[in-house]
């Protein structure tokens, strides 16, 4: 199938097998065959008395069949094939008949008539083990594995001679403590189209503590030790389970991965009941393991399980590698009726995207249910800042205030003569105040704040006022009524920085330090007399070796409603060479280390620029990370709003849009999971035929979905 998403143009699918249950409520015609290249009819099992395969049902299901091969209607290339087998089938007529040479033959030709009857494209054997009979390697004769190996082999000779050819594949265990017990990974590997690994269901209540049953790196380590022990590696495909594994902890504050359970949890572990749990029942999620196998809880219940997030990367990491594909257990499992997400299948859609390497805009759509934004309790905060003095004109009217929270104005300034904010225009700008507040027929919770302050101020004047008693009393009393007047909700202060002024921390004094805690302790209280109360926040810097001396936390952390850590503009010119200036994983180290120095973790916002920085290159040869620099590139503002400007410049943020959103948004999906709220800073740009930062990529933002860092250089040329 060819997808076509922003310009962006994708080839043809890998394998997306999907097993779907004939037990399930799920009808035929609610699979979305797009989403497949195969679909799995599970399970038809054994016969001995006639040596062929019958229905689980006992009897054939032929309207059900025909309502499966109807889906090709819609996806002509669709297979769809019989799995025969499943966990707790009787080993004993598998066993019996790979080892008799005879009725390997009859049942091959009784079970080609059946297949071809009812119209099926091929034959998918789940014998959960050869040899290790329902896991007890024991159990079964150790001849089970060569002649299991001859069995598919005589199928696939079989099957060579028919017109159209069946497929055949096989459900084989992950682990090799019994695959190598189990399977002649030679012969599997030259009969089978493909080796379907199941890579789930790989940690238990009998583990006696809490483990993610399809962890990421142990999924990779399964499919690696196919290929290593001869299976070619794109017949080889990887499990991805549609359902956790939840257990009851012993104790309701021990609820990491390794804590100890009394036994089985009381939940549904199927995704789309897990991720209701997540979005509307009060569960926490959390990242287990560097961002994969998410993990929720609540009291004494867990679960460990898959989300669209983790489904992507694994699809990747698959298409990445060049394995065959992925196998799903099971389809139904997935939300297909769009209980919890906004879009139906989203594990489905994650798989696709990954398996097609679509880091684009339609990833957005899967993460209406990742992450539980404006659903449950308090609002999680999006700052969008908008500036009245930059270039670009956007006007308040463009502003999509459903995707903002809070809309911070930017700047006013300290008036000294006056001891009051006001307008860094010069004067008052009611119109424009009157504007941005209209847009709260539109989002009537969204609040309205004016942020004083900004980069290279006047330190002096900041630090003047907080080191004055009499001052701050006076500045506090005039402000409140402007606030008022113009009906804004709140002020932020964004002194950039007490003691450390523009980062120079031996210009200002040390008191700037102490006192400005005093100063937003003493804001607070006088707005905690009023009703409605104002809200007070401060913009703050991200690296400690300037908030160190800049902050006293313990006071921010108490006086603060929210704390606006700038992780952004952390890779100077002045380094004279490339770098990204709002990295990720820096990102998240300065967002933990104010939490780490006693600011609450619900107070402190994640920043994130809708800007680049430029630089000029040496040599445009050399365009990497560290590549030398002569200088800035074009100015920052423009390398969001334009990735064509005829510049040699590295963007230490890409410049193409869609993939900006991409490289952005995995930091959302931390802060989430980690407990922070976000803040992230709008740049007021717009041109004709570009959405504006404060939609699409806010909107993403807000919902949290994600793929990785990227670069991009521009030729002078």
């Amino acid at each position: 199938m060819l997808v076509l998403y922003c310009g962006a143009q994708v080839a043809a699918k890998p394998r997306i097998v999907c097993y779907w249950a004939n037990w399930v409520n799920m009808a035929p015609e609610e699979i979305d065959a797009t989403l497949c290249t195969h679909i799995y009819y599970a399970f038809h099992v054994m016969d001995p008395q006639n040596n062929v395969i019958k229905d689980s049902k006992g009897w054939p299901q032929p309207d059900i069949y025909n309502k499966l091969l109807a889906l090709k209607h819609k996806n002509p290339t669709l297979q769809v094939v019989v799995s025969v087998g499943g966990w707790g089938q009787p080993n004993e007529p598998y066993s019996k008949l790979v080892n008799t040479p005879a009725l390997r033959k009859q049942w091959i030709a009784n079970t080609i008539a059946y297949i071809q009857k009812y119209k099926f494209d091929g034959l998918d054997i789940d014998w959960e083990y050869p040899v290790c009979w329902t896991g007890n390697c024991t159990a079964g004769p150790a001849s089970d594995r060569v002649n299991y190996g001859v069995f598919v082999k005589e199928i696939r000779e079989a099957f060579n001679k028919l017109t159209p050819r069946l497929t055949i594949s096989a459900a084989v265990v992950a682990g090799a403590d019994i695959a190598d017990k189990a399977y002649d990974y030679k012969a599997i590997g030259e009969a089978l189209d493909y080796v379907n690994v199941m890579t789930y269901d790989l940690a238990h209540v009998t583990d006696g503590h809490t483990g993610h049953h399809s962890k990421f790196s142990v999924c990779v380590a399964d499919v690696e030790d196919y290929v290593r022990k001869g299976v070619p590696k794109d017949k080889v495909l990887m499990g991805q389970p549609f359902y956790g594994h939840t257990y009851h902890l012993a104790d309701r504050n021990k609820h990491g991965v390794g804590a100890p359970i009394t036994g089985d949890g009381h939940v549904d572990g199927n995704y789309k009941s897990v991720c209701k749990l997540v979005k509307s029942q009060g569960w926490t999620k959390e990242q287990s393991d560097a961002g994969h196998d998410p993990i929720a809880y609540k009291d004494l219940e867990w679960v460990g399980y898959d989300d669209p997030y983790a489904a992507y990367d694994k699809s990747k990491w698959v298409r990445d590698n060049g394995y065959g594909g992925i196998i799903i257990w099971e389809i139904s499992q997935d939300d297909y009726r769009k209980e919890c997400c906004s879009l139906a299948n989203p594990l489905l859609h994650a798989l696709n995207y990954g398996l097609n390497n679509m880091k684009l805009l339609a990833l957005v759509a899967i993460v209406l249910c990742s992450v539980p934004y404006f659903t449950t309790g308090e609002k999680l905060r999006v700052i969008c800042y908008w500036a009245n003095s930059l270039p670009g004109g956007m006007t308040p009217e463009q502003i999509d205030p459903t995707l903002c929270t809070h809309l911070h104005y930017a700047f006013h300034q300290i008036d000294d003569k006056n001891n009051v904010i006001i307008d860094e225009k010069g004067s008052a700008q009611p119109d424009t105040y009157t504007r941005l507040l209209a847009l709260k027929k539109i989002n009537p919770d969204m609040k309205l704040i004016v942020s004083v302050g900004g980069w290279a101020r006047p330190d002096i004047k900041w630090s003047r006022l907080v080191n004055s008693a009499e001052l701050r009393r006076e500045f506090i009393r005039n402000t409140i009524p402007y606030l008022q007047k113009y009906k804004f909700d709140g002020l932020d202060l964004d002194w950039e920085y007490p003691v450390c002024w523009t980062g120079n921390c031996t210009a200002g004094p040390k008191s700037d330090k102490v006192n400005f805690g005093l100063f937003v302790k003493e804001i607070r209280a006088a707005f905690e007399k009023l009703t409605p109360r104002l809200t007070i926040s401060a913009a703050v810097v991200a690296g400690t070796d300037i908030a160190d001396i800049s902050y006293d936390y313990k006071v921010l952390g108490e006086a603060l409603d929210y704390v606006n850590i700038m992780t952004y503009d952390l890779a100077p010119v002045t380094w004279k060479h490339t770098a990204h200036h709002s990295p990720y994983a820096l990102c998240i180290q300065n967002v933990n280390e104010w939490v780490d120095r006693g600011v609450p973790k619900a107070k402190c916002q994640l920043g994130v620029p809708f800007h680049a920085r430029t630089f000029t290159l040496v040599n445009e040869a050399v365009h990497g990370n560290n590549a030398p620099t002569t200088g800035n590139g074009k100015k920052d503002y423009e390398a969001y709003r334009n990735p064509t400007v005829n510049v040699r410049l590295f963007a230490g943020a890409v410049l193409n849009y869609i993939v900006l959103f991409v490289q952005h948004v995995k930091r959302v999906v931390n802060v989430r999971t980690k407990g922070w709220v976000n803040v992230f800073r709008g740049m007021p740009v717009v041109t004709a035929g570009v959405h504006t930062p404060v939609g699409p990529i806010a909107d993403h933002l807000r919902l949290g979905y994600g793929q990785q860092h990227l670069c991009a250089h521009q030729r002078s040329d």
